[in-house]
This record gives C-alpha cells, structure tokens and sequence, in this order.
C-alpha cells in the first residue's frame, strides 16, 4: 500500500473536504451541472491524501448515485401522476362532450363550453392498406462496435479513432 495512503492525516481535511463538496455542488446547481475539471482535480488532490479520505470520497459518489435513483423515482412518479390526470381528464370530457354537444354552447360560470368536429382515420386492418398510402422512414445510425471490431482488426478509418480510458469500479 502507498505510504501517502497508509499514514495519511485523516483528520487534518475532512472539514475543507466537505466545504469543496459543497462548493462544487453549489457550482453545479448554477452551471446546469457543468463543473470544470480543475474543481474535480482539486477535490481529488484533496481527498486521496489519505485511504480514509478515498473512502470519503467514494462515499460522495455513492451519495450522488443515490440522488440520481431519486430523481429517476421522482420523475416515474410525477409521470405516473400526469398519465393519471390525463386520464381523467379524459374521462371526463367523454362524459361532457355527448352533454354540451346535445345542448350546444353553454356558459357554464366564467367558462364556455362547446363542441367542434373533428375527423380521426382508424386503421382496422393495415394488411389491407395499399402500399401507396405507406410512407417508409429511414434513420441510420453509426455502429460503433462493428467499427471497433474493425480497428481492433488492424484497419484505419478515416475520421475515427480508439480511445483507451481506465473506469473506476465501485463495489
């Protein structure tokens, strides 16, 4: 094990090592997530002089994880809650609309309400649909695992080329 590591001063930085934190969540929220690499060298710089404040800093990262599963929960819900609304709201304009479109325009308090007609195709059955009447949308995409498998082979494309990083493992 690095000695740095070993024999660290574990205390000597935990304050400014939660003050950096915060700094760069806080410049985070007025960035639109976008934080400079010198502030993340910085809060690294700080953190690995110790094992005890690698932990540290891997515990961050864990807690940022844990906010983005909320975030991802949060979202699911709020569209959950959306669909729901819409659904009634849907329900209750197929009860209304039949009301209003007997009875014609209706003040109803500060609202008036009306009916307008509208034309909707249903497909009952595509099979039996002329292919004049069918439009063929093309989207492409660039492979980039046949591209790598094609580099790795020992051939050059042009405008492309292998980056090999290191990714952090947490478990």
């Amino acid at each position: 094990m690095d000695k740095n590591l070993e024999h660290g001063d574990d205390t000597m930085n935990i304050y400014s090592v939660i003050e950096l934190e915060n700094k760069i969540d806080r410049f985070a929220e007025a960035h639109d997530g976008e934080i400079p690499d010198a502030l993340y060298e910085e809060l690294v710089a700080e953190q690995i002089k110790s094992v005890a404040q690698i932990e540290s800093l891997v515990k961050y990262i864990k807690n940022l994880d844990l906010g983005i599963d909320m975030c991802d929960a949060e979202i699911a819900r709020i569209s959950e809650m959306k669909a729901k609304a819409n659904n009634r709201i849907a329900g209750i304009k197929k009860y209304l609309t039949p009301f209003i479109a007997n009875r014609g325009k209706t003040q109803a308090g500060t609202f008036t309400l009306s009916t307008r007609k509208s034309e909707k195709v249903i497909i009952d059955d595509e099979n039996k649909i002329p292919s004049l009447y069918t439009v063929i949308k093309q989207t492409s995409t660039i492979d980039k695992n046949m591209i790598k498998q094609v580099i790795k082979n020992g051939m050059v494309i042009d405008g492309v080329h292998l980056e090999t990083k290191d990714n952090l493992q947490i478990k």
